[in-house]
């Protein structure tokens, strides 16, 4: 049986970006293997908005956004072969039902994410290169200023240590 990922559909109030759309729907459309845009369960974009307009809204944010191939999560529960079902929240998170958004996707990769005390990150207890930081963030679906402010920078100021993994659905990634 599957096990549940919640994606984000708005930036968290920690991020600089609080409240703005992730696109995190259309970035696992374009980075789930096997399935295309056809399989995803179509979610309001703008709340208000016409359904013509939120047609032609994703229509034209799906070009422009790179795939998202990976997530990163707290703790060291998963291993190679699970299989989780994505969802989001139908509206405010924790407080509201979960949305299956694609059918469920096998783990083929995972890597140990730690982020020390001052904010360093390491994959595999490596501490990586600032490319390396960069392609880790564009897998993730976020932009390097984007990851960090959502990841690193609340375990830097916070001076706690983060540990989690990446568990990635796409076998062709690479980072060790």
């Amino acid at each position: 049986m599957a096990r549940v990922i919640t994606f984000s559909r708005h930036f968290p109030a920690s991020h600089s970006k609080k409240g703005q759309p992730t696109h995190f729907v259309e970035k696992l459309s374009k980075g789930f293997p096997d399935y295309s845009a056809d399989d995803f369960v179509a979610l309001p974009i703008q709340p208000g908005k016409g359904l013509f307009d939120l047609i032609v809204l994703a229509i034209d944010i799906w070009k422009e956004l790179q795939p998202k191939y990976h997530t990163i999560r707290e703790g060291d529960r998963w291993k190679v072969g699970d299989m989780f079902s994505p969802r989001v929240w139908s509206g405010k998170p924790y407080a509201s039902k979960q949305i299956t958004i694609a059918p469920d996707i096998e783990i083929k990769k995972i890597w140990t994410f730690e982020v020390d005390e001052n904010g360093v990150p390491s994959l595999n207890g490596h501490y990586i290169s600032t490319k390396m930081e960069r392609d880790i963030a564009r897998n993730d679906g976020l932009s390097k200023e984007d990851f960090i402010d959502w990841l690193i920078m609340p375990s830097f100021k916070s001076g706690k240590p983060f540990r989690g993994q990446i568990l990635c659905w796409n076998d062709k990634i690479e980072y060790l």
